[in-house]
């Protein structure tokens, strides 16, 4: 508030907070986070880098490694996190829950070998984020994980080639010791969402297709086992791709070698002009996973008019 009394009749004027980590702090306050933003400043003691310290970071709008879990600190709590993610960074309330409903199927159920996957450097060994994976598969095949909830977690970075955001790791990492919490709904007009969200339409088609073509030749039982196994088994390697391509160009329009040089290749080859097709070949078995779903769905519903004459 700017107050004058000059002249003939006094003035007021209310200009926003200029500096942003005042500004964060503040409105942190409005929602009763005053003594969360204390205790959250103590983890500077930790951080090395001034640029990651708590006002640093507010001021550029970046993920301030204070958040989340090391060591025997478990991390800010819910409440504060998810303020500080969605006003601050704008990432959507959606992604916070989907994050904490793959880190909850994820953790083990024995005391034991849960203290193992409460690490903070849990995700830095790739065979855990490998588990991490299997485990997105396999809830999306039974329907506890949309694709869409994958990309909210795992939201897209780069499309030339298709890569995702590391950031998913951590913030599963952080709702491995919060499992349990309730997530605040802090809604924000500026919440980032879009086509990095979305699975790429090209790819929810080429694996709808592939899956249609597979079972009316040799059987949903035959798909399981030959695709879905064999994925999880690692038989499935990156050049699988350029062979479904192959099959799809001989019977489907839109694969051909003109549609492979405009969308296809970007997505799996890096300026370079090295093969690095995994995130396609992921994301093609979720999508593969997915239409399993949906065709095993289909064949346990009853339908009523056989029921009635059977």
């Amino acid at each position: 508030w700017l107050f004058s009394n000059s002249g003939t009749g006094p003035g007021c004027e209310i200009m926003q907070i200029p500096d942003a980590a005042v500004r964060f702090i503040w409105d942190a306050g409005q929602y009763g986070l005053n003594s969360e933003i204390d205790s959250l400043a103590m983890a500077d003691k930790f951080i090395k880098n001034p640029d990651n310290l708590l006002l640093s970071s507010i001021r550029n709008k970046t993920d301030y490694p204070g958040l989340y879990p090391r060591k025997k600190y478990d991390g800010a709590s819910v409440k504060m996190f998810a303020f500080y993610q969605t006003r601050l960074l704008g990432v959507p309330h959606k992604t916070l829950v989907a994050s904490q409903k793959l880190a909850e199927a994820l953790l083990p159920d024995r005391e034991k070998e849960q203290k193992a996957w409460i690490k903070s450097d849990i995700f830095k060994d790739p065979k855990n984020r490998n588990i991490l994976k299997g485990k997105i598969v396999e809830m999306v095949e039974d329907g506890r994980l949309s694709l869409d909830e994958y990309l909210y977690i795992f939201p897209v970075e780069s499309l030339c080639p298709l890569r995702v955001s590391f950031k998913g790791f951590n913030m599963t990492q952080y709702f491995l010791r919060h499992t349990g919490d309730e997530i605040p709904d802090y809604e924000h007009k500026e919440s980032i969402e879009g086509e990095f969200m979305k699975m790429k339409p090209e790819i929810l088609k080429a694996a709808h297709l592939y899956f249609n073509d597979y079972v009316e030749n040799r059987g949903l039982k035959r798909f399981k086992k030959e695709v879905l196994e064999e994925f999880k088994g690692g038989k499935k390697h990156v050049y699988w791709i350029k062979n479904v391509m192959c099959d799809l160009s001989e019977r489907h329009e839109g694969f051909g070698p003109a549609d492979w040089d405009s969308f296809w290749h970007d997505l799996c080859h890096d300026e370079y002009g090295n093969f690095v097709g995994y995130e396609l070949l992921f994301q093609m078995r979720l999508a593969l996973a997915d239409q399993y779903r949906k065709k095993t769905q289909e064949n346990i519903t009853i339908n009523p008019e056989t029921n009635q004459t059977g």
